[in-house]
């Protein structure tokens, strides 16, 4: 996923947050770290995006019904709004989310718990 597209989400994250995080404290706390993602540069925002995203457990259950079903990408026509944007993998803990974008792309171990990322099935 482009980072413009990441921003595009957590501006809808942000909109949704009243709806998705009863407690004021926690949800401006998640608030904050979105705003402080958005708040980088263009073109080095992409990996604060995608960690502000998955912060939660709240955003990371409405970034999974945001995103198409985890099916892999399909050769398309460029541009094709009904291509699937990628394959979320998920922590076994629960507490980190990963979008990977190409086949060719790397996964990361879970930051928290240093543990591989395992492959949410829709």
């Amino acid at each position: 996923m482009e980072e413009q597209d990441l921003r595009d989400l957590t501006g809808e994250l942000r909109a949704a947050l009243p709806r998705l995080i009863a407690d004021d404290t926690e949800r401006a706390s998640v608030d904050a770290a979105l705003q402080r993602a958005l708040d980088l540069p263009t073109g080095s925002a992409k990996s604060a995006l995608q960690v502000a995203l998955a912060s939660h457990a709240e955003t990371r259950q409405w970034l999974r019904r945001r995103l198409p079903d985890d099916t892999e990408r399909a050769i398309t026509i460029p541009g094709d709004p009904t291509a699937p944007l990628g394959v979320l993998f998920m922590c076994p803990h629960e507490d980190y989310d990963y979008v990977r974008e190409t086949v060719a792309e790397q996964v990361p171990l879970c930051p928290v718990h240093h543990i591989a990322l395992i492959r949410m099935e829709g």
